[in-house]
């Protein structure tokens, strides 16, 4: 009788178990499906957060005085260029200027202007040496370009409290070989770090063209463009904030024939955690996909537009295509309604980042003719 009690109570544990096992089942599976209709949520979600934050990095970058002392200049303000960063037409048109040819320290001077030689240089004057080419002027006339190398009355009140500290620095020209420029250089104003600025750019008959620009912006946001042709060609604009994307579009293309047309190999744009990219199938380019945090949304649609068949510089940046996303809830936009202004205001800070005005308009030509005085 006492086996027969055992085996009963036995037999009411293990159904009390089994059926605490499926409700247990039952209800983690509820949570998985709650899991992953909060992910297709998030979607919308990530993508708005993205948008404001891309927003108020756009509007801090093209309203700080950092960037606008960096690069924010008018194409139609500029004096004639000295054509510093264009390989040579001729020749006997070949240079070679390295840091070590124009180091030292050289300070706005107005004093000089009147007594000195006729060239830029009488409005600078060689204060020490250093292994650096340290350039200090009034930082207002780093801001109008008009008269930088033009001296007015009310230019003895002004004080040298703008600062480039140029650490690294080539211009190399040749007719046969092209052109290779590097520039890096930190910034002050009234003592305190405003930035940064690195430039490389590569161009030759062989290879084609290698740019990359970067401002590093003493709020912490970095904006960043690279330019390359050949075989494989890559575009890519990027802002950042410290370590975290806030905005990139990457576009890479091959070479298909001689005539040197391409064919989009990925396309790829990335707004804080939701990143969309589209890459070539085996005859095609396939569906574009949309991940949040690395995480594919299986339920979302996601169409490239082209709003321009043009070929050069394609993407949303320039305007000349959009992304049209699809939620899983059937709702739609494309990012350029979501985003309103902000990508034409995207389009103007990364024209002011590739006219590079701050270092064609001062480094180039104080160094320029630093090295042409010297030689």
């Amino acid at each position: 009788m006492l086996n027969k009690n055992n085996m009963k109570t036995k037999f009411l544990m293990t159904a009390i178990v089994s059926s605490l096992l499926f409700f247990s089942a039952c209800d983690s599976t509820m949570e998985l499906n709650n899991e992953d209709q909060g992910a297709q949520k998030s979607l919308k979600v990530s993508l708005n957060e993205g948008v404001g934050d891309l927003t108020k990095a756009v509007n801090l970058i093209s309203g700080s005085d950092e960037f606008r002392l960096l690069g924010n200049i008018s194409l139609a303000n500029q004096q004639n260029v000295s054509g510093a960063q264009y390989a040579p037409e001729f020749r006997n048109d070949s240079v070679r200027i390295l840091l070590a040819d124009i180091s030292g320290v050289y300070e706005y001077s107005w004093k000089r202007v009147k007594r000195a030689p006729m060239s830029i240089l009488r409005y600078f004057e060689r204060t020490a040496d250093n292994d650096h080419l340290i350039v200090r002027l009034p930082v207002q006339k780093v801001r109008d370009y008009f008269y930088l190398f033009v001296h007015r009355p009310n230019d003895t009140t002004l004080t040298n409290n703008f600062e480039a500290d140029v650490h690294d620095y080539m211009l190399f020209r040749s007719h046969e070989k092209g052109l290779e420029y590097r520039l890096g250089a930190n910034l002050k104003f009234d003592s305190t770090n405003i930035g940064a600025i690195t430039i490389r750019s590569t161009r030759n008959k062989v290879n084609g063209f290698d740019y990359l620009s970067v401002y590093h912006l003493g709020n912490g946001y970095t904006v960043s463009n690279v330019e390359n042709s050949g075989d494989t060609a890559v575009s890519v604009y990027s802002i950042n904030k410290d370590d975290k994307i806030l905005y990139e579009e990457n576009i890479s293309s091959y070479r298909v024939n001689k005539e040197n047309r391409r064919r989009e190999r990925v396309y790829s744009l990335t707004i804080g955690d939701v990143k969309i990219v589209r890459e070539m199938g085996p005859n095609s380019l396939d569906s574009a996909k949309v991940y949040v945090a690395g995480v594919l949304q299986l339920n979302s649609k996601v169409e490239v537009v082209i709003n321009e068949t043009e070929g050069s510089e394609p993407g949303v940046t320039n305007k000349k295509r959009d992304v049209k996303i699809t939620f899983d809830d059937g709702t739609s936009t494309t990012i350029r309604e979501l985003t309103g202004n902000t990508i034409e205001n995207i389009a103007e800070i990364f024209k002011a980042v590739r006219q590079a005005g701050f270092a064609t308009q001062i480094i180039d030509r104080i160094a320029g003719n630093i090295y042409w005085n010297k030689n």
